[in-house]
């Protein structure tokens, strides 16, 4: 606003300028089309006066040479008079003659001169126009530009307000999240305790189940956190060196009992030589730990799932295969869209586990992409930036 302000003041100044340089040019066109108008009629008068000056000295002479000639002739013959009379006759009509040409040279000069003043005249009413119309195209330029500036105005208004809502939204979202990690965790410390000191197998099975939904909720509340911290731009990586034989180690013996429960069989590839790569160990667990249980849920029980590490000089790729139902061509290119599910989701959640995955690759300077067939099952691979 600030800036359109200053927009505004800068067009005022320059329409004043504008108009003090017109107003100057138009004087200086008045005062040089009139000094031209009187010089040259001064001009004009003066030549006629001139020529009618010389005219008549020429036709003194003439006279007073004729009348010379006559006095020194004492008795006119008869021969000489009618010589006389012809040659006066012959003058009078080269004088008509001289008279008559000479008029029409001035009527044509004066013709010249009134042509050249309605072009004038005609130049300075076209001038005038076109002035008008630039002045009224740039004052609709001007009314449109302050409408747009007006809108423009209005929307980031409207936009601020929004940011302000949404950190506020953010910001509650977060805290409420982060209040709710507390009461989960007496939760499921008495469930295990329910389910270690329980004698009945029903009590032991309801305690089982309450510290699955508790883990569950406890992964969405990891979740939503993030998202907060994405959204307030604090999503931070701690990168160190870790071993690889070390993590897919902990991933083997976390994940194997849950895919046992569901009759599903997990395949880790651990090297057996130590590879030591640079990344955030908790954030690389995440990234994994999503898409083993994205594979588990949506493989069927006699189905397997596969995961190996490839490495090159360059980058680091996770692999993540699977023997289940695939997925549609039509869902690969939302499928890590933010609080996108598919409709075929048996399981739904917030839908914000493979957005998070994606984060976490390109936070690294990394990538994730996915293959799948209907029938087939899916391949994700995670490629990272190799450094040590």
């Amino acid at each position: 606003m600030k800036r359109d302000r200053e927009d505004l003041k800068g067009r005022a100044d320059t329409d004043a300028s504008l108009a003090t340089e017109r107003g100057a040019v138009n004087d200086a066109i008045d005062r040089a089309v009139a000094n031209a108008e009187k010089q040259l009629d001064f001009l004009i008068a003066r030549d006629r006066v001139l020529a009618d000056e010389g005219i008549s000295r020429v036709r003194r002479h003439a006279d007073k040479s004729l009348a010379g000639e006559r006095s020194m002739l004492s008795v006119p013959s008869p021969q000489v008079v009618d010589e006389r009379v012809a040659t006066d006759y012959r003058k009078q009509a080269e004088r008509s003659a001289t008279d008559a040409l000479f008029e029409r040279e001035r009527d044509r000069v004066d013709e010249h001169i009134e042509a050249d003043r309605e072009k004038e005249s005609s130049a300075e009413v076209w001038h005038q126009a076109h002035r008008e119309d630039t002045d009224e195209h740039l004052s609709i330029e001007r009314s449109e530009a302050d409408a747009v500036a007006a809108e423009r105005d209005a929307s980031e208004m409207a936009l601020e307000a929004a940011r302000s809502a949404e950190e506020e939204r953010t910001g509650v979202f977060a805290m409420v999240a982060h209040d709710l990690r507390s009461p989960l965790s007496v939760i499921v410390g008495n469930a295990d305790m329910i389910a270690e000191g329980a004698e009945d197998a029903l009590m032991r099975e309801a305690a089982g189940d309450i510290t699955r939904a508790a883990a569950r909720m406890g992964r969405l509340l990891v979740d939503l956190l993030d998202l907060a911290r994405i959204d307030a731009e604090t999503f931070r990586l701690d990168r160190q060196p870790h071993s690889l034989t070390t993590l897919l180690s902990e991933l083997r013996l976390s994940y194997c009992p849950v895919f046992e429960d569901r009759g599903v069989t997990l395949s880790v590839d651990v090297p057996s030589e130590d590879l030591v790569a640079t990344f955030d160990h908790d954030r690389v667990v995440q990234l994994l730990s999503n898409l083993l249980g994205n594979a588990v849920k949506f493989t069927p029980r006699g189905g397997s799932v596969d995961l190996w590490v490839e490495r090159d000089p360059e980058k680091l790729v996770f692999v993540v295969r699977d023997d289940g139902a695939g997925i549609p061509p039509s869902a690969l290119s939302h499928l890590f869209e933010r609080f996108w599910q598919s409709d075929t989701d048996r399981r739904r959640g917030l839908g914000l586990g493979l957005y998070l995955c994606r984060t976490i690759a390109r936070a690294h300077g990394g990538e994730i992409s996915v293959q799948s067939e209907v029938g087939s099952g899916s391949t994700f691979r995670v490629c990272l930036p190799m450094s040590r």
